[in-house]
């Protein structure tokens, strides 16, 4: 892969990732699985410290995270139970904009939000932030962490980033929409089940009480 300055893979090759990834999360049906997938290509397709999709819960209006790639167990249950207001930070603007965005020094940006840093510890100095849009609007946005060896993203990491969005909500949204019909299917089953335990049942009952001796005697005077 060609790369430009050393790290940063060429526009054309990484129209070809975008591709490989497109068809990667296509194969990608359960969330358990496609979260992490992400997380982790991201980091590798940006050279980055670190990446994150934040969801909106639109019941509560909050922003949350539905996946931690996180080996401490203390910070891990910190971030799964972080909730903010959809409204809040950098991530919150950029779910009621619904416009991408790239931001060379987070500590001076006056729509940071500084309680996920103090949940992990880490120190969050660029950022890229898209959002995660679908036919239903707009579910959450997608973030990139810290390059490495204190580079800065460029506006091409910024497009590219807006691109990969557009095909990790899709598959968010396909993955959601497998998950109500496996758990329709799942409730299908279980009702067809106790259906058929139930006729089984009753017609254990009826032979019972058909073929009893006292029941041949009456069928017998009848």
């Amino acid at each position: 892969m060609a790369v430009d300055g050393g790290t940063a893979p060429t526009q054309s090759a990484r129209f070809g990732v975008l591709y490989d990834l497109g068809c990667a999360f296509a194969a990608r049906i359960e969330l358990d699985e496609l979260f992490p997938f992400v997380v982790t290509k991201c980091r590798e397709v940006f050279d980055a410290l670190g990446a994150s999709i934040l969801l909106h819960d639109p019941d509560r209006n909050e922003l949350y995270f539905p996946f931690v790639a996180e080996e401490d167990p203390v910070v891990l249950a910190r971030l799964l139970a972080l909730r903010f207001p959809a409204a809040r930070g950098i991530a919150g603007w950029v779910l009621s904009k619904g416009a991408a965005v790239c931001v060379d020094d987070v500590q001076s940006d006056p729509r940071f939000f500084t309680g996920i840093d103090h949940a992990t510890g880490f120190v969050t100095r660029t950022l890229l932030c898209a959002p995660l849009r679908t036919h239903q609007g707009v579910i959450g946005v997608i973030q990139v962490l810290n390059r490495r060896a204190e580079r800065r993203f460029s506006p091409d990491d910024l497009a590219f980033l807006e691109a990969l969005a557009g095909s990790v909500a899709v598959a968010i949204d396909n993955a959601r929409l497998y998950a109500r019909v496996k758990a329709s299917e799942d409730l299908l089953r279980a009702q067809v089940g106790a259906l058929r335990r139930d006729m089984a049942h009753r017609d254990r009952f009826q032979e019972i009480v058909g073929s009893s001796r006292g029941m041949a005697e009456v069928f017998s005077l009848m």
